[in-house]
Order: structure tokens, then sequence, then C-alpha cells
């Protein structure tokens, strides 16, 4: 068999393990003491319909259709690759407890509940909570478990997220501080006051090409978290804003550092 090609002249091949810093990492060699499960690359997807002069609006049509899909069996609320400007999510949850029953076993007054995906990407979005009602029929979706709103512009995430069981969170490609994932991503309040369910579900999340100078205090206590991605930001350093790195996050197995600025790597766990 012939032997694998060389690396590009100046480009240097990924370190081994699960680590992986990527080329704007500045990162002395000697510092790489640990390593993270297997490597990660960030990848590189295609914003599904973004583009486009004006935003795009969903009509009536498009609300019975999206939500007669997710009441269909496939249990995915998909209105991503529209480029929409704005997301009338209380009409889509309204709509889809509305339906005519499509199957014997269906229940509209557990509709919400069936809902397992929420995929908005692709689109213009500032935020996903958008109506009147949305906030209320969002916290009645029980089953959600992955929410993809990778290619918007979301500055901020439904608060209602903090009390459903999400396990992946996928917002890539956006405008996300760390003053923004920390108000989402929260431990249990003392006396059992709030937050915490959604705390305790997460298992992967994607933070790639967002607007963080830091990393999130709390991403580095999820206790089920098994994949981290953070490319494409702004850090400089391992240690969480406003403090080191807490190593409480025994099953981290995918970190992904790759396009940063790392100058730093603090206590790498």
């Amino acid at each position: 068999a012939p032997a694998p090609a060389a690396p590009a002249a100046g480009v240097a091949p990924p370190p081994p393990g699960g680590m992986y810093l990527g080329p704007g990492a500045a990162i002395d060699p000697s510092q790489m003491l640990t390593s993270v499960g297997s490597t990660s690359f960030i990848e590189d997807d295609d914003d599904g319909g973004g583009g486009g002069d004006a935003p795009a609006a969903l009509d009536e049509a498009d609300v019975r259709a999206a939500a007669r899909e997710a009441a269909s069996g496939g249990r995915v609320l998909d209105v991503s690759g529209r480029g929409l400007g704005a997301l009338p999510l209380d009409k889509l949850l309204e709509q889809l407890c509305d339906l005519p029953a499509p199957t014997e076993d269906f229940d509209s007054s557990t509709a919400l509940q069936r809902v397992t995906a929420l995929r908005v990407g692709g689109n213009r979005l500032a935020t996903i909570n958008s109506g009147g009602g949305a906030s209320i029929l969002l916290s009645q979706m029980r089953g959600l478990r992955v929410v993809d709103g990778t290619r918007n512009k979301l500055q901020q995430l439904p608060a209602a997220l903090t009390a459903l069981a999400v396990e992946e969170i996928h917002v890539a490609y956006n405008s996300l501080s760390v003053a923004a994932v920390e108000t989402l991503i929260r431990p249990p309040a003392a006396g059992g006051g709030g937050g915490g369910v959604l705390f305790g579900a997460l298992r992967h999340v994607d933070l790639s090409a967002n607007s963080l100078d830091a990393i999130p205090p709390s991403l580095c206590a999820l206790p089920k978290v098994d994949t981290i991605k953070l490319a494409n930001n702004r850090l400089t350093s391992l240690y969480a804003s406003g403090g080191g790195w807490v190593c409480a996050t025994p099953s981290l197995a995918h970190l992904d550092l790759s396009s940063n600025q790392l100058v730093d790597l603090g206590e790498l766990p």
C-alpha cells in the first residue's frame, strides 16, 4: 500500500489524544500534559438555507405542515433552513396541540410532551423564545432531548429550557456570550429553588463559533457531559470566567478547542 501523504509544509499534525487545539492555538508543547478522550474536530455544517436578502416568515400553511410532521411519529419539530427572521414558536406549539389525531394513540393533551427534538438551525433568529405564550408552551415539552439552533444570530436561549431534561444543545455559529450561557446552564439553587434539570441532563454542548472570551464556569461542572465543543471562539486560557477550571466532569471524553487563541492551558482536567 502507498505510504500516507506527508502533512503540508508548515502544518503540524494534530496531537494525540482527545483535545484538538487547531492552527490558531499558540501553545508550548511542553504544557500539553493531559489529553481527554479521542480527537475531535469541528464540523463545517451547511447553513441549510439561511441566505437571501430579506428574512423569511412562516405562513399558516408552513405552521400546520411543521406541526403535522412533528405529530406524525417523527416527534421532531423542524423549521430549519428557512432563513426565518422570527420564529412564531407559540403558534407552532398551539397548532401541534390543536391538530386532529393523526393516529389512534395520539392525545392532543400530551402532544407537546411527545416532541423529542426542536430544530431551528439555518435561520436568522436572535431568539427562539418569540411569541407571547411560547415560554409556557415550551416548558410543557418534557420529552424534549435535542435542541439544534446552529447557524442563526442567537444572543440568548429560552429560559424555559433550564427546567427540561435536554441532553444535547447544538448552537454553533451564533452570538452567544458567557453570560448568556451561564443564564441557561446553571446548577440547582440552594434549597432546590429552580434550575438544575438541564444542568443535570446535558451530555453534548456545541458552542463553537460564538462570542465566548472565556469558558463559562457552569460547563466545568456538568455532571454527565461527555462532549464540549468550544472551537472558533476567542479563548486565551482554559481558566473559566471568574475562576479556575474545577474538574467535576468525570464523563468528559471530547473537548474541542480548535481555532482559538490559547496561550495558557490552566489546569487542564
